[in-house]
């Protein structure tokens, strides 16, 4: 079988829509309309067995009762293309995901027929076959069936906003059917949640996200799970270890979470985001002994701490020189001396603003673009390490500043003097593979627009962590 995903099929699904907006397609009635074309669907009657000579009309059937849009025909289209790409490399391990994919299906094909059978018998038998099909039973089947299909569709298109509208009995019935073949996973995941201060809620919400998440990140994380505890504790408690918030001590390799509903599914940097950032600087501190470790990671001849930097500077002067094409070579540089993007540069904290009044304007315009440009959730790990590159001159939203973390007049979190602590980089990987977990496709383009370089060679990284 092959999936015909031509611009001709995109022009003309669009088409297909128009004619059904024209025809007022079920009208007011859609809502009854629909109903009956599910049970259709799942009884094979959809015209599916009459080959080519009722295609059209199964089409448009299929969707008017999907309520398809214009722009998700547009957005599965692209996903495709974005799927075909993916799934071109590795071929052996991408074979065995269609391999097991193929038996789920047939495994499937199995649960429909037997409810077609079944309604055929009750019909043969002088029962009610409209009583069968709505009865609770076939619609627990019914459920339970494309739930399962979806539970395999899902990844190709899975984002945030697609995790936080899933029911609950669909994410239990997923996580039952994948611990049920991978029970040493399941074993080691229940001591991770063993902390009586997490929730059935949460530890099936992390639980959910971590059996979906994409390869190589997902075997990354269970090839870990052994070597840190989670930690949750109350503000003001800090469980007897004196943490002030959440973090990863690699003193004695455990996670700590405030129990705060604003740490987990409600994170404004969106559900879970702390505790995959916190998972990845475990994780990031474990691989060291292989390598891998973000600062001490290499790829195509740079460390990664030189990428990050190279990708800010970078980003900078483009914007510098497309916004101000008239300064000279020297004005600019001075500029980028004062945002701490130099190698002579003083990294002093906020920056050195030792200009001449022209460009101490030209250098205020610039900060509060770049702010403003940083802004956001979507916007977190550009803003954090903006400002652990620039020692906090350029910062958006989020950020480790001066005022939060130390009271006195130095601050060491992004710079030791004139050295980098490499913090900058850490707290890229961890936020990328947080957003990489979570499927926060949104923070994700921030990563890839603002260290386009990082990002690959982060990438790179990561699959060398799994190929260890």
């Amino acid at each position: 079988m092959k999936r015909d995903f031509t611009r001709e099929n995109y022009e003309y699904f669009l088409s297909l829509l128009q004619q059904i907006s024209d025809e007022q397609w079920c009208g007011i009635s859609d809502w009854f309309g629909d109903g009956y074309l599910n049970v259709k669907h799942f009884l094979g009657d959809l015209g599916l067995y009459d080959k080519t000579s009722n295609m059209e009309k199964y089409h448009k059937e299929l969707l008017d009762k999907k309520n398809t849009s214009a722009a998700k025909i547009r957005d599965i289209f692209e996903k495709v293309s974005a799927t075909d790409s993916q799934y071109a490399g590795n071929g052996a391990a991408r074979y065995g995901e269609c391999l097991e994919m193929l038996r789920t299906f047939q495994e499937y094909i199995h649960s429909l027929t037997k409810i077609a059978d079944d309604g055929y018998h009750v019909a043969a038998n002088g029962g009610s076959f409209r009583s069968y099909i709505f009865s609770a039973d076939v619609k627990n089947m019914m459920r339970s069936v494309s739930g399962r299909i979806e539970a395999i569709m899902l990844p190709l298109g899975f984002t945030a906003d697609t995790f936080a509208n899933l029911s609950g009995w669909y994410k239990d019935a997923y996580i039952a059917s994948y611990e049920n073949g991978h029970p040493e996973i399941k074993e080691k995941l229940d001591r991770v949640f063993s902390d009586p201060d997490f929730t059935n809620s949460e530890i099936r919400d992390i639980k959910y996200l971590i059996y979906n998440a994409p390869e190589p990140y997902r075997s990354i994380y269970i090839e870990h799970i052994d070597d840190f505890q989670v930690v949750v504790f109350d503000v003001g408690d800090k469980d007897g270890d004196k943490n002030e918030g959440s973090l990863f001590n690699s003193l004695n390799n455990k996670i700590y979470l405030i129990d705060s509903d604003e740490t987990f599914f409600n994170n404004p940097r969106g559900p879970y985001n702390t505790f995959f950032h916190e998972s990845g600087h475990a994780i990031d501190d474990f691989e060291k002994a292989f390598g891998a470790k973000s600062t001490h990671y290499t790829y195509n001849g740079k460390s990664l701490n030189d990428w990050v930097a190279d990708d800010v500077r970078n980003h900078m002067s483009e914007y510098i020189d497309d916004t101000y094409p008239h300064l000279t070579d020297s004005q600019k540089q001075a500029i980028m001396r004062s945002l701490n993007l130099t190698d002579d540069a003083a990294y002093t904290y906020g920056g050195d603003e030792n200009l001449d009044q022209v460009l101490k304007q030209y250098r205020g315009e610039i900060v509060r673009h770049m702010n403003s440009e940083l802004a956001g959730e979507e916007n977190e790990a550009a803003s954090d390490v903006y400002g652990g590159i620039t020692n906090n001159a350029i910062i958006g939203s989020y950020g480790h500043r001066k005022e939060l973390n130390e009271k006195g007049s130095d601050y060491h979190y992004w710079y030791s003097g004139r050295k980098p602590t490499n913090n900058q980089t850490s707290e890229l990987w961890a936020e990328f593979f947080a957003a990489k977990m979570t499927h926060d496709e949104d923070a994700l383009v921030s990563i890839k627009e603002h260290f386009p370089n990082a990002y690959d060679a982060m990438e790179k990284m990561a699959q060398e962590m799994a190929a260890n």
